[in-house]
Order: structure tokens, then sequence, then C-alpha cells
């Protein structure tokens, strides 16, 4: 077996060297050079054309800009945590929602309208042109009526820095041309536009910056379009979903337009966001107000229905002495709707010092406000806040097994003791 390997190699050596032998003896340097001069015009030929288009791509092609920022999308409904229907009405998946908010058609219009979009100006090239946005030298103001003018271009020509005309081209031997005066409206059959100056120039200066980028002009596209057109070029996606953030991303040949849509789009998206929460706030109060009145008419009902038993069993009763009790009565019934509340309030102060290991103390405050026990448990929280923080700041000096924290653990929990006192306190005065 090992003699018959070593057999097939060499055998393979000695026609690889026959193979060598044979090409050094057919090569012809003189045949090769003779075939390479003959080619050398097609080989130059391709490295023109080939060096050309890729000038031409380089030239002309307009360059993309991408625009990129995120956001952190609040899962937190403070109006459901107060009736306690969190797992009722929450979102199953709120991040997925909040994306498809973002790409939907509604709320892009939303960014259009604050960005007014629908007018674009541009500046025309011999093979392409370029995109003002801000850098225009004049604002046109233009109504369409007929809508076959959405998506025209409207070439605008100044004269003077008072005046000109705008130009429609419907091809190279029709052209209509329109006059017009700054800061004048004209009306036509299909539509009615102003022309003025730019605001951040002088008209001398918007003048002198007309003539330098003519030919120039502006399109005014309808809202689907606009939208449709940022709705293709936008990408939302899920950046880190522990952390609830967002990435939005808008891709633009002006890198200014791309840098004002993506920043809108977070503006608007707070603004909505906001609107949202103020909704279920608002049908949080409309619900408790329901209640309220509901208990109201209850209560009166009561009351008539007391009233009309005791004048059909004609009960002699001091009317004074009957209102003494029923105004009495009134006061223990709120006393006891301030006392549930406490209580209500405590339970749910308690149950986020278990939960949490940081206690925001203006929170809590601000939850206990305007109830009898404000004052003392405003003071406890305000020394559990300082305990927590400083025993924070100590862990980054001392292990946690050290005195100082032990001596602070002490104190946190005397803290604690201290609401739990006051919740059973103000329980046990609830039960009697």
């Amino acid at each position: 077996m090992i003699s018959g390997g070593l057999h097939d190699n060499n055998s393979n050596i000695n026609q690889y060297q026959e193979r060598i032998t044979k090409f050094s003896s057919e090569f012809e340097l003189g045949l090769f050079l003779h075939i390479a001069k003959r080619s050398l015009l097609w080989v130059f030929l391709l490295l023109s054309i080939s060096l050309s288009l890729a000038f031409l791509y380089l030239r002309y092609a307009q360059p993309v800009f991408q625009s990129k920022t995120s956001i952190q999308i609040n899962t937190n409904n403070q109006a459901n945590r107060v009736l306690n229907i969190n797992q009722m009405y929450e979102e199953q998946d709120p991040l997925a929602g909040a994306i498809e908010i973002i790409k939907s058609k509604v709320f892009l219009h939303r960014v259009v309208n604050s960005l007014d979009l629908y007018i674009s100006y541009f500046n025309e090239g011999t093979f392409k042109s370029s995109e003002l946005y801000t850098s225009t030298p004049f604002i046109a103001d233009i109504n369409i009526k007929d809508p076959s003018f959405y998506g025209r271009k409207f070439y605008v020509t100044f004269v003077n820095s008072s005046a000109g005309y705008i130009e429609l081209k419907e091809n190279k031997d029709k052209k209509e041309k329109i006059r017009f005066v700054t800061d004048k409206r004209i009306s036509t059959e299909a539509f009615d536009f102003k022309i003025s100056c730019n605001p951040a120039l002088e008209k001398i200066q918007c003048l002198k910056n007309c003539q330098e980028l003519y030919p120039i002009y502006f399109v005014k596209q309808d809202e689907n379009a606009v939208t449709s057109d940022i709705q293709k070029r936008l990408e939302v996606k899920l950046q880190n979903e522990q952390a609830k953030t967002v990435s939005i991303s808008l891709r633009d040949f002006n890198p200014v337009k791309a840098a004002d849509i993506v920043n809108m789009i977070t503006t608007e998206f707070q603004k909505y966001d906001i609107e949202k929460e103020s909704k279920s706030s608002e049908k949080v109060i409309t619900f408790i107000n329901d209640q309220l009145s509901n208990v109201y008419a209850q209560l009166k009902l009561s009351e008539d229905t007391l009233e009309t038993y005791r004048k059909e069993k004609n009960f002699n009763t001091n009317e004074r002495k009957i209102q003494s009790d029923m105004t009495r009565i009134s006061t223990l019934e709120d006393q006891l709707l301030k006392t549930e509340l406490e209580e209500k309030i405590l339970d749910n102060i308690q149950t986020d010092i278990q939960k949490n290991k940081s206690i925001d103390s203006y929170q809590l405050i601000s939850t206990i406000a305007g109830s009898q026990e404000e004052g003392g448990i405003k003071e406890i929280v305000s020394n559990l806040q300082r305990l927590l923080i400083d025993k924070e700041n100590l862990l980054f000096q001392v292990k946690p097994s050290s005195e100082e924290i032990k001596r602070l653990n002490f104190q946190i929990e005397n803290q604690k003791k201290f609401i739990d006192a006051k919740y059973f306190f103000v329980a046990s005065k609830n039960a009697n």
C-alpha cells in the first residue's frame, strides 16, 4: 500500500515537470508581445470607458444622507395605576404599538404640517436638481384648485427685486408665463399664489441669489404624496427592549431636511404621548365624577325616602335636632371617607416601600398632600429618603457588612416601622 502511494506521487511529479518543460519550450515571448500590442487599444478603450463612467457617477449622482435618533417609550399609566386596572387595560406590547403609530400616515401628517413640507424648492442643473429647502431665496404660497397641478414644476424668474414671473413648461414649444409682484396674491383659474422674498434675506440679496441659482423652481405636492414619500424613506425599529428605546432614521438628499424631519417626529411623538396620557386622565376623572354623582343621587334618594316615610307616619320630631343630626352624620361620613382615603394612601406607600429599594419622597409627599396625616408622614418619608441616599453613597466607600451600613439599615427599618405604625393607627381608627 505504501509503496503504491509513493509510486503515484513520483508519477504526478514527473508529469508536472514535463508540463513545465513543454510550456517553457513552446512559449514565445515575441508572439506574446505582438498579441499584447494589438490588444492594447481595446485595453485602453475599456479602461477609459470605466473611468469615465466612474467620473460621471461621482460627479452627477446625488449623495444620500441619513439622520438618526432614538426615543424612549413611556409605558407607565398613572391613571390606570390609581384605579388598579393595569392588567386589564394595559397594552400587550406598547413598543410595537409605538412603532406602528410613528410609521402611520396619520402621525406623519402631523409632522408634515408642523414643518410645512408641501412645497419643495429646487435648483435645476444639467443632469440633476438640488433641493434648496431652507436656503431658498424666495417663499411661495400657492393654493391649487386644479389637482392636475400637484407635482408640476413652477419656474420662478425675478426681473427685479419686487417683480417677476412664474413659468409652466408644458413642452419645449408651449410655455405659459404668469407675472407677479412680490407679496401680492395672484389668482388664476387653476391656482392662486403669492411670491415673497425669504424673510432672512434682503430684497437685493434675494434677487442676487435667484440669479445665481437660475433656473430655480418649486413643486407643490398633496398630503398623500408627501406622507407616502416620507413613509417609504422612514425606518423605525426596536433598539433596546429592556430600555424601551426605539430607533428612528430617515434618508434624504438634503441633510438639513432629514435632520428636521427626524427631530420633528420625536417632538410630535412626545406631544402625542402627552395628549394620550391627558385623555386617559380625563377619562379617569370623568369616571370618578360619575361615581360621585351616582353616590350623591343615591344619598338624596335615601334622604327623600326617609322624609316621605316620616311624613306618612306623622312623626313629630324636632326639626332643629334632625338638622343637627343630619349635619353630624354628614360630617361623620366625610371623616370616614377621609380616613378610608388616608388608609388607602398609607397602604400604597407601604407597598411601594416594600417593592422599591429607592423611594421618591416628592412623589409620596404629593400623594399624601391634603390628608390629615400629611404633617407626620411627610417628615418620616423625607427622613427615609435621606437615609436611603446616605446608604447608597456610603456603599461606594465601605462594604455592606460595615458598622456604618448596619447603623443606617437599623435607622431605615425604624422609619419603615413608623410608617407601619401610622398605617395601623389609621386602620384601627377607621375600624372604630
